[in-house]
């Protein structure tokens, strides 16, 4: 079975294991014709020093690794240099011009690097292959001309067509895995992870000196090898715009080394890279939303895009196309419950538009095509008089007919209604009108509470809302209804008997035994009271007086009592500091002079009070 069969087979098992989710065919990319290849240096190509952007051509000498070849036409008109076939490259002559462009355009013709003798820099040749748009790559194969594979190289990859690359692949011997790249080489290609980067050492032998093949999976072995559509982290290990042989060391002799040999042009001309091939197996970024990838782009021919299903739009099929927008676009993944598919937005046929709007998913405010609540399509301009997320609802002036179907063109009906008295809003089912403010009624033809005067349009009371009963007026007249403790044109003060308006005009509550009557201050509540009584109701004694209701005089000396004079329950008679006795009629001991009870100017240690007496 040849490579090209392996490749084929290795397409189809890749289709297989990946599930039945839409994806494009396995293709070689290198042979698309908008596919593009660049090389850092070309054998028989010169930098023009005076103009950098421009090659000059040359003829250049090179000769073969060893001093024979299968490859016996390729050096046809070669010549023999001390044993050694050589040719020249010669971009004048076709069969001597080996340009990087040969290594995708399926000919037997080939790419050759310019021989080490020119210089050891050219040790470190580029190859990029520009595939002009995003693919997942499966697989490189590389087959080699008239050279050894290389010693050292690494595989590459940008995503972002060209400006950084990063490494898929190291190859090299085991020793120079650990030297040259700072890993451990790769013997059993075990992968912990879907993107680990390993160092191949299978290619680092030195036979075939020509016609070499090299075969790079970039999946198998992978851990989600069977579950490509489920890891992102393998669907954007395979992603590449631009895929980069990073040739890095030419195979060399055993006895040769570049270092101590690098003056020797008879050995450092056998030193290049030379590549027949380069087939890239890989297809579009589709999503599994397309099965193929042959349709043109519509401003670059060349770019191949997505026919997609699933009613998904875009390049990749990467967003859902309008109006199919109720649920957010998601990758369609292997799953037993089908592929996900974009759905229209439910606008019961009153609108074509409709945006997805997080916020309304989030608060599950939209309803799909199935009847739930999921998703989050918001439908724009609702024809047929209708509104809301869905073009669910009436617009004000129409009312929902209940007889009517939320589909039907005819759902909303217009409102019958007087503007003059009503909004021009009406009520659902049965286009009931909604009054303004100032009135009421199934036909808004009566005032409502606080208005009066309908032929007058209903003006407002003018009433005191806390004074007035049911905060309404007489309806012809406007006259106020006061609540029995309110009062005046507009109940806006307290009637006779009650005060402080502010808090609804409490009753006096005036002690009728204290009292002159239950007429209060209206502000501060204070009632009449009776020479003998006091506080704000009359209900206690005044200082001088005892035995509430009676309130009889005290009996006690008036220049030996307090201002409160006796205790108002009892009568007993409360006596200054400085007096005594039941009436407060004499001096306390320790004082003298009555009426006015000094206090005694006598030493305390030297003192013996006793009564009215004392001695020294």
């Amino acid at each position: 079975m040849s490579v090209r069969e392996l490749l084929l087979l290795l397409g189809c098992l890749i289709i297989t294991t990946f599930g039945e989710n839409l994806r494009p065919p396995y293709l070689n990319l290198a042979r698309e014709k908008h596919i593009t290849v660049s090389a850092t240096s070309t054998c028989g190509e010169f930098i023009d020093k005076d103009n950098p952007n421009k090659a000059k051509y040359k003829k250049e000498l090179y000769c073969k690794l060893t001093g024979s070849s299968p490859y016996e036409k390729d050096y046809k008109d070669s010549n023999l240099i001390y044993g050694q076939y050589c040719d020249y490259c010669d971009h004048n002559i076709p069969d001597k011009k080996h340009i990087v462009n040969y290594t995708i355009d399926g000919t037997d013709r080939w790419w050759q690097s310019p021989p080490l003798s020119r210089g050891l820099e050219y040790q470190k040749v580029n190859i990029t292959v520009n595939l002009g748009q995003e693919y997942h790559i499966a697989y490189i194969y590389i087959r080699m001309a008239n050279s050894p594979r290389p010693a050292v190289w690494s595989l590459e990859r940008s995503t972002d067509y060209g400006k950084t690359f990063s490494t898929w692949y190291y190859f090299a011997s085991d020793v120079e895995c650990r030297t040259i790249f700072g890993i451990e080489p790769s013997y059993n290609r075990t992968f912990s992870r879907d993107d680990d980067v390993i160092c191949e050492t299978k290619y680092a032998s030195r036979i075939p000196l020509e016609g070499g093949e090299m075969v790079v999976s970039l999946i198998n072995d992978r851990p989600n090898i069977k579950n490509f559509s489920y890891s992102d982290t393998l669907q954007q290990w395979t992603r590449a715009t631009n895929v980069r042989l990073r040739l890095l060391r030419p195979t060399t002799l055993h006895s040769h080394s570049i270092i101590h040999d690098s003056h020797d042009k008879s050995v450092t001309r056998r030193y290049f890279y030379s590549i027949r091939d380069i087939g890239i197996g890989g297809h579009c970024q589709c999503n599994g939303h397309a099965e193929s990838c042959d349709k043109p782009h519509s401003k670059t021919p060349n770019k191949m895009v997505c026919r997609c299903r699933h009613n998904t739009c875009g390049d990749y099929c990467q967003e859902c196309c309008e109006p199919y927008v109720q649920k957010k676009w998601r990758q369609s993944r292997d799953s037993t419950d089908g592929a996900f598919e974009c759905e229209p937005c439910q606008c019961y046929g009153h609108s074509t538009e409709c945006v997805y709007d997080e916020k309304v998913e989030k608060e599950k405010l939209s309803i799909d095509i199935h009847g739930k609540y999921e998703g989050g399509g918001r439908c724009l301009n609702c024809e047929h008089h209708t509104e809301g997320i869905n073009c669910e609802r009436c617009v004000r002036g129409y009312f929902r007919n209940f007889t009517r179907k939320v589909s039907d063109i005819d759902m909303c009906q217009p409102c019958k209604c007087d503007l003059k008295v009503s909004t021009g809003t009406c009520a659902e089912g049965t286009g009931t009108c909604e009054c303004k403010p100032q009135f009421t009624g199934l036909e808004c033809d009566e005032c409502a509470v606080g208005y009066f005067d309908y032929a007058a349009g209903c003006k407002p009371c003018l009433c005191s809302i806390n004074g007035t009963a049911d905060h309404k007026c007489l309806p012809d007249s406007g006259r106020c209804v006061c609540k029995m403790n309110f009062e005046g044109d507009y109940c806006d003060r307290c009637a006779p008997g009650y005060y402080n308006f502010k808090a609804g005009c409490l009753p006096c509550e005036c002690e009728r035994a204290g009292s002159d009557g239950n007429i209060c201050d209206a502000e501060t509540g204070q009632c009449p009271c009776r020479l003998n009584y006091q506080n704000r109701t009359c209900n206690t004694c005044k200082n001088g007086h005892f035995g509430y209701p009676g309130c009889l005089p005290c009996v006690c000396n008036h220049n030996g009592s307090t201002p409160e004079v006796c205790n108002k329950d009892t009568g007993a008679c409360l006596c200054k500091a400085n007096f005594t006795g039941q009436t407060c009629e004499q001096c306390a001991s320790g004082f003298f002079n009555h009426p006015i009870c000094e206090p005694c100017a006598c030493d305390p240690i030297g003192v013996v009070y006793d009564g009215s007496f004392y001695k020294d």
